[in-house]
């Protein structure tokens, strides 16, 4: 909801809304586990955010050139590692949480064109992808592990390998662009 009435932040420099899926994907799933401390809550809506933003630096490619809904795309694996760091998935399954998450991605730019009202549930449908990636990771099935820079992972297959993987990895871990991201 809200992004269906425009009540979500904007990462300005990648232009994608973070939030809009990461937040309730952590809800959900702190719900559903229980027990969830607010420290854990914050940092996985913190690592989800980040991921969106993250991966929304690295594009060259404008997405009103490829037609790419990157807020869509890229809210797959935030929310995935949301959904994953609240389940406490281990290195194994995390991975494939990420690969399962990759192969739900999809997303384009023609309803926000269009001005149609699907553009409104895309951060929905990519925060219920993010808890089954990690749900279904956590059972044993298995995805690809090098989603994004593999032969046929994101960065070649939706970028056409032009991305900036520097942007991607500076200072991971240690600086994280949810504290540039302005909040309503």
């Amino acid at each position: 909801m809200a992004r269906a009435v425009d009540l979500d932040d904007v990462f300005e420099p990648g232009t994608v809304h973070g939030s809009a899926s990461v937040v309730p994907t952590a809800l959900a799933v702190s719900e559903k586990e229980g027990g969830i401390s607010g420290k854990k809550f914050i940092t996985s809506v913190a690592l989800g955010v980040d991921i969106i933003c993250r991966m929304s630096l690295t594009n060259k490619i404008p997405p009103g050139e490829t037609g790419m809904n990157v807020t869509f795309q890229y809210a797959f694996f935030g929310s995935t590692a949301v959904a994953g760091k609240l389940m406490n998935l281990n290195k194994k399954e995390f991975l494939d949480a990420m690969g399962l998450a990759y192969t739900q991605t999809s997303g384009n730019s023609q309803n926000l064109r269009e001005g149609t009202l699907a553009i409104r549930f895309c951060q929905g449908l990519a925060s219920q992808g993010g808890i089954y990636s990690a749900i279904f990771a956590h059972k044993g099935i298995t995805a690809a592990n090098e989603v994004l820079e593999g032969k046929f992972g994101y960065y070649p297959v939706y970028q056409q390998n032009k991305y900036n993987r520097e942007h991607l990895l500076k200072e991971i871990g240690q600086s994280f662009n949810i504290a540039g991201t302005p909040h309503l």
